[in-house]
């Protein structure tokens, strides 16, 4: 049973990247590994490295010096054994779909993927190796994660300096999927790239971007072929969904197609870039989907406490801090895909990651018993079918979440 369940990649992951007994430590390595990923988690920024070691000293019931403590976390040594965890994790996980298949079919993609980075602020002495931007000091996460399945699929960090678009998956490995992202990866030679690899991408225009009208589809007139978007004015057509083909750049321009839908708030057309074939009326909802991305990152940064551990000014240690959340959060996808087998296909469109992040939390101390107790699957597979109907929005039967108005808007065609 348990050699089945996904839970038991997690597991074998862990024991077969993280060294055995060391005869210079009392604490296993596996259990210090365990307990550092997984102590901590909940709505709290106290936590401190002292605080770390006193959860490992009552977690485990054994003496941990400070000195000793702190050189272990200070060296590279578990920097790079979480390195290889998580690289493991991303290589095992499987990224087949848990809800949305009729999505992917609509699209006639294989997965979409959603990226972007968050920014996680650090004690101004870590300056010199992380320089921030609005803070003295910070470190980017920049993640893709796989929207139906769950599962970051790709992963780096970087000081908030560096510009998104400097870090980015493989183009090559987009062959057949699909990829949204913000303006912050603006670039005219990412599109062609995507296209090439035979990927698919959706993404916002930029107000300055050099886009000429080259053929229309619906919503203006032909008269405006040639002219550059930035110099139209389409005041008397909001409401419309506007839709034609552009040529896009500077130098070498390529051809895309460009859709506008009116934004209320703003009082002005919102552009996107894309080359989906699927109707236009479904390319906004599909853009919003990018927002679950934001709520990752903010569970990770509230529940999971990725913004409340980086309390030193080591590289090492500010770099284990932060992938031991990373790796925390993967426990997101492993309840997912546990909980996902009992829930019906609406139940699962409607699916919260802020939920998932809240019932990784309650099983902290169980993923910490489960990866270093013998015969503890049952309890854990036992906590999760219990807690899997916390791990959707009640009201989504008259409420439709942003998956299931997704899927309503691709019935148009």
């Amino acid at each position: 049973m348990e050699k089945d369940s996904i839970l038991n990649v997690l597991k074998q992951t862990f024991k077969q990247v993280i060294p055995a007994q060391d005869k210079r430590t009392k604490l296993p390595h596996l259990k210090f590994v365990s307990g550092f990923i997984f102590c901590f988690l909940g709505d709290t920024k106290t936590s401190s490295l002292e605080a770390i070691r006193r959860f490992m000293i009552n977690t485990f019931e054994m003496s941990i010096g400070k000195g000793t403590f702190w050189e272990r976390l200070s060296r590279n040594r578990l920097k790079n054994i979480l390195r290889d965890i998580l690289a493991d994790l991303i290589k095992k996980l499987p990224s087949q779909v848990i809800a949305g298949e009729e999505i992917l079919s609509k699209l006639k993609v294989t997965s979409i993927l959603l990226i972007d980075s968050s920014s996680i602020s650090l004690w101004d002495g870590a300056q010199e190796s992380f320089p921030g931007t609005r803070t003295y000091a910070g470190i980017k996460w920049h993640a893709c994660f796989n929207l139906l399945s769950g599962k970051m699929e790709w992963f780096s960090t970087s000081s908030t300096s560096v510009n998104d678009r400097k870090y980015f998956p493989n183009v090559d490995g987009l062959k057949g999927k699909l990829i949204i992202f913000d303006l912050g990866y603006w670039d005219y030679s990412l599109f062609s790239e995507i296209a090439l690899a035979q990927g698919f991408f959706l993404s916002r225009i930029k107000s300055n971007a050099v886009v000429s009208i080259s053929e229309i589809v619906k919503g203006i007139s032909s008269e405006l072929i040639g002219e550059k978007l930035s110099s139209i004015h389409l005041k008397k057509r909001r409401g419309r969904i506007i839709e034609f083909y552009g040529e896009v750049g500077c130098k070498n321009p390529k051809r895309h197609r460009i859709i506008g839908f009116w934004n209320k708030t703003d009082k002005k057309y919102h552009w996107y870039v894309t080359n989906l074939d699927v109707c236009s009326s479904a390319i906004y909802s599909l853009y919003r989907i990018r927002w679950q991305i934001e709520l990752i990152f903010k569970g990770c940064k509230r529940s999971l406490n990725l913004d409340g551990k980086t309390t030193s000014n080591n590289n090492n240690i500010i770099e284990s801090l932060i992938l031991s959340s990373i790796i925390a959060s993967f426990a997101m996808h492993l309840v997912y895909r546990e909980s996902a087998k009992g829930l019906t296909s609406r139940q699962k469109l409607a699916v919260s990651f802020q939920r998932l992040n809240h019932v990784v939390v309650l099983l902290a101390q169980d993923f910490i018993n489960y990866l270093t107790l013998a015969n503890y699957f049952k309890k854990l597979s036992r906590k999760i079918k219990l807690l899997s109907r916390e791990i959707y929005e009640k009201n989504h039967e008259h409420r439709r979440t942003t998956l299931q108005i997704l899927a309503d808007d691709l019935k148009c065609g």
